[in-house]
């Protein structure tokens, strides 16, 4: 009788684990998306002047007419802020040359062009 019971606590103790753990799993990623929301994301709106792969290159302060007929090379000589976005596939979806996005990010190499990877990303229709 007494070997039931340790083997009752023992899986009972291994349940309580296990849920312990998926829920500190769950608070963390919960948390972590919050965080997400917060004001401490960077912003920038910009033109999509190259897309390669899961990346677009942006530059703000372009507009359509004065990207057009010009290479990226040229629009970098330019000065402009630019910057490198890595999106996800979902992100990615829609975009296309020369479409003005809005991109959230958290942080950028500090490099010309920039690079950082997008947190939210949305398309802005002229």
């Amino acid at each position: 009788m007494k070997g039931k019971r340790a083997v009752f606590i023992i899986i009972g103790l291994v349940l309580l684990a296990i849920v312990l753990a998926f829920g500190s799993i769950q608070w963390f990623f919960n948390t972590s998306l919050d965080q997400l929301d917060s004001s401490d994301l960077m912003e920038m709106e910009g033109l999509v002047v190259e897309i390669d792969d899961q990346k677009v290159l942006l530059i703000e302060g372009l507009t359509l007419k004065e990207a057009e007929g010009k290479s990226t090379d040229e629009l970098l000589n330019e000065g402009l802020n630019a910057i490198w976005f890595s999106l996800s596939i979902d992100q990615l979806d829609g975009i296309k040359q020369y479409d003005r996005l809005k991109v959230k990010f958290d942080r950028v190499a500090e490099s010309y062009p920039g690079q950082a990877s997008a947190k939210r990303v949305e398309n802005i229709v002229e």
